[in-house]
């Protein structure tokens, strides 16, 4: 998916391949101690947010699948999110349609 990001999908009107897969970490925020300024940072691991193109598994949803898994961080594990099913991310992403329902273009680092 990275290949295709830097090709310029899906800015430049082309899907995401069969296959691809993309996933968002998530943390808690916390102000910093030791920033003179007021500045979020990551605090506590919460989430892993899973999106995968497979159009003959997921027709009904873009070709995508969603999933969201809980991360505990007493016991070191992850847990799929009870409420989370294969379509879950389906409405907010369908306001990216145009953009093969991912939000973010690829940023340089």
């Amino acid at each position: 998916m990275i290949a295709e990001y830097k090709a310029g999908v899906p800015g430049n009107g082309q899907p995401f391949p069969e296959g691809s897969m993309i996933v968002k970490l998530q943390w808690k925020q916390k102000k910093s101690t030791e920033a003179q300024f007021a500045v979020d940072v990551p605090d506590v691991f919460t989430q892993a947010f899973v999106m995968e193109k497979d159009s003959k598994r997921f027709p009904n949803t873009g070709g995508w699948g969603y999933a969201v898994f809980n991360y505990d961080a007493a016991s070191n594990k992850f847990s799929a999110d009870p409420k989370s099913l294969s379509d879950c991310g389906n409405a907010c992403h369908t306001a990216v349609k145009a953009k093969d329902y991912i939000f973010h273009p690829y940023e340089m680092r």
